[in-house]
């Protein structure tokens, strides 16, 4: 009995120090993410995909981050795919998509700097105005409730620390406030079959990213993989 009893002991403080070790890693991780970002005080050009792209410096820079590119990398289009690319930033997952041949793409974003940025951008490449739109929007708060798509897209933020500024709420979500809206609404959203396409990492607090998904009824697959020094990134599917 003593031995089961030592034994969970020494189980419980080896989770708190795993635990321990994700929070300091997610600590740097958001720490170098800023850091990156801040470096920065005039609009500057980055080159993803072919596309040379303008970023403003108060707008998410996809480079900085391997979520972007791998979730970039796992996202599939059939033809006549009407897409919701939600946070959008400089716009680079509706251009992705739209690339893909999908058949339109509504962009959001609750920072007017990266919806300028974002419009800027899609413009440079792509002609038919038509086949996108670009606005402000705190997620789905501007978004018609009779709107529904094929596939949704949220390279959400998942550092469990207070954005001082928007440019920071693309990288901090203090208690997953902004997560958990998300889910909570994301139903509502989605067509038939309609799939919304996720990216999370062990650098965020995963017990709560799944038990949110559960708490609103959302069922989901992790599609893609990848490991980074001592973190994992990942690509989910959610679905009704």
């Amino acid at each position: 009995m003593q031995f089961l009893l030592n034994n969970r002991i020494e189980i419980n403080e080896m989770i708190k120090g795993i635990e321990l070790e994700s929070r300091i890693e997610s600590s740097q991780d958001g720490t170098r993410l800023l850091k990156e970002h801040y470096k920065h005080v005039s609009s500057y050009m980055i080159n993803v995909a072919d596309w040379n792209l303008s970023i403003h410096p108060k707008v998410f820079c996809p480079v900085y981050s391997h979520s972007s590119l791998f979730l970039m990398e796992n996202i599939k289009i059939k033809k006549g795919t009407n897409v919701l690319d939600m946070g959008t930033g400089c716009g680079i997952q509706a251009m992705n998509v739209l690339g893909k041949g999908a058949d339109c793409v509504i962009a959001v974003d609750v920072n007017p700097m990266a919806v300028k940025c974002a419009r800027e951008n899609l413009a440079k490449y792509f002609e038919d105005k038509r086949k996108y739109k670009v606005f402000e929007s705190d997620l789905f708060e501007n978004l018609p409730m009779a709107c529904s798509f094929n596939i949704i897209i949220f390279n959400l933020p998942f550092h469990n620390r207070p954005a001082k500024n928007l440019l920071e709420l693309s990288i901090h979500d203090k208690n997953y406030r902004t997560m958990k809206k998300f889910f909570l609404s994301l139903i509502n959203y989605l067509k038939k079959n309609g799939q919304a396409y996720v990216p999370f990492s062990t650098l965020g607090e995963l017990d709560v990213f799944y038990e949110t998904l559960e708490r609103n009824n959302l069922n989901y697959e992790m599609i893609a993989h990848k490991y980074e020094a001592n973190y994992r990134w990942d690509i989910y599917i959610i679905y009704k």
